[in-house]
């Protein structure tokens, strides 16, 4: 992780308030030995090149889902990463499927979110 954490601040020059790793405890896990998920927070830099380059990582998918990638190959105990813009509410999550693919989470009705939802699945704003 923190590799990853290193090549998001040096070579994209996108700033990061922190990394943290926590257990899973929000959904229904299919996994026995991965227990963990981890948050990269991106900062929302107050000049526009440094928020235009923060923008531009959360918006890309790609590099996300490589990121992502690169930290569940590499930590064992890893089976969700979340990329998040530091101090709102903007989360793009990556799943580790059953199937062993990586997947971005599949967005549900904010009504659903009182049941536990299936793994892949949350309540996105």
């Amino acid at each position: 992780m923190v590799e990853v954490g290193r090549d998001i601040s040096e070579r994209l020059k996108v700033s990061l308030a922190n990394i943290d790793t926590s257990a899973i405890n929000r959904q229904v896990n299919p996994f026995k030995d991965k227990n963990y998920e981890v948050t990269i927070a991106v900062l929302d830099s107050n000049t526009s090149e440094l928020r235009a380059r923060s923008l531009a990582f959360m918006n890309s998918f790609k590099l996300q889902k490589r990121y992502a990638e690169e930290i569940m190959k590499n930590c064992s105990s890893i089976a969700i990463v979340n990329f998040a813009m530091f101090g709102g509410d903007w989360f793009v999550t990556w799943y580790l499927m059953p199937n062993s693919r990586i997947q971005r989470e599949v967005c549900i009705d904010p009504i659903a979110s009182n049941r536990k939802q299936p793994w892949g699945f949350g309540t996105c704003l």
